[in-house]
């Protein structure tokens, strides 16, 4: 953090622990404290200041903003108050999202109005349009940034191992915790994606296909190399697909050991799915 009072970055350190709670220390043990910072320090080297997407970025990726440059370089060289403004509207676009996640889970994206996702931020109907151009493209933004980060988080995850088992299950944990501590945000980019355009559904529905084929990919390499008996990896694929992304229309996390006991079961269900043997 820098000078006294500064509540961006604060704000910025704030959210920089919760999500390495949430994501790392919340859902995992270690049995010494070396093995602990090892996985802290990848966690932090390896994924937030490697590839994670960063709000005051632009949601982009620190590899592309050194390469290519972003919004955070326009804040570092603008005069004070541009800086604040710019930070100001970032900010209230992602207050935006968050709020609009809640009202369309709760209510549903027809049923959700932009006069009522006003109310809730404590705004006039009128200056929403200052930060959405249309409910279409908020839905859009929202399924779209949920869905980039699921990716980093789940590939990153799974680029330490080439062991397609070992793979396997940890594909398996990841989806089960990245959908229990972002439940209604993987709710509405599960259910309301019917809702958008054609355009829109197009670009989603590549990203669907990077996702599905990590998990073919694991299968197929399972099939193989004979580790299993199983047969036409991609039905069961699609198979898991339909178990792993329900968890969010029934689970509610009310403790870190509560989701560690989900992503065990799921486990297990998969792997004697997948026909490879229980560890």
């Amino acid at each position: 953090m820098s000078g006294k009072g500064n509540c961006y970055d604060n704000t910025a350190v704030e959210t920089f622990f919760k999500s390495l709670k949430a994501e790392l220390l919340w859902r995992t043990t270690w049995p010494t404290r070396r093995q602990a910072e090892a996985a802290i320090f990848q966690h932090i080297n390896g994924f937030n200041n490697a590839r994670r997407r960063h709000l005051l970025s632009g949601r982009n990726q620190p590899a592309r903003i050194r390469s290519q440059g972003s919004i955070v370089r326009l804040v570092a060289g603008a005069k004070p108050l541009q800086a604040y403004f710019i930070m100001e509207r970032t900010q209230m676009q992602e207050n935006i999202k968050r709020a609009a996640i809640k009202l369309i889970a709760r209510h549903g994206y027809e049923a959700m109005t932009l006069r009522m996702l006003a109310q809730e931020l404590g705004l006039k109907a009128p200056s929403l349009y200052n930060y959405v151009t249309s409910k279409q493209d908020l839905l859009f933004s929202i399924i779209k940034s949920n869905m980039e980060d699921f990716l980093d988080y789940v590939e990153n995850g799974l680029k330490d191992t080439t062991d397609p088992i070992i793979r396997l299950d940890r594909f398996v944990e990841l989806n089960v915790g990245y959908d229990c501590f972002h439940a209604d945000a993987v709710f509405v980019g599960k259910n309301e994606r019917r809702s958008l355009n054609e355009e829109n559904m197009a670009h989603i529905k590549k990203m669907t296909e990077r996702y599905e084929n990590i998990l073919i990919d694991i299968l197929i390499e399972i099939s193989k190399n004979k580790l299993t008996s199983a047969e036409q990896p991609h039905v069961i694929a699609y198979a898991l697909f339909a178990m792993l992304t329900g968890i969010t229309t029934w689970f509610k996390p009310t403790n870190t050991s509560s989701v560690k006991e989900v992503q065990h079961i799921c486990r297990v269900l998969v792997r004697r799915m997948v026909q490879v043997p229980d560890s």
